[in-house]
């Protein structure tokens, strides 16, 4: 995905763990997020990969002239 939606984030139950590669091509990272409390996670990157984005995921807006 290249940005992960917060919505993701707040599905997790405490203790729920979330894998999750974002960012677009060449950059992106594998992250695994925590979800340690009603409001705080851990978010821990694994390493840097590249993939094909899935289709429909939400994208970062840019600036256009």
């Amino acid at each position: 995905m290249p940005v992960l939606p917060n919505a993701l984030r707040k599905a997790l139950k405490i203790g729920g763990r979330l894998f999750v590669i974002t960012g677009e091509a060449p950059v992106m990272e594998a992250r695994l997020i925590t979800r340690i409390t009603e409001q705080e996670w851990i978010e821990k990157a694994l390493y840097e990969t590249v993939l094909p984005p899935l289709v429909n995921a939400p994208r970062v807006q840019r600036f256009i002239f």
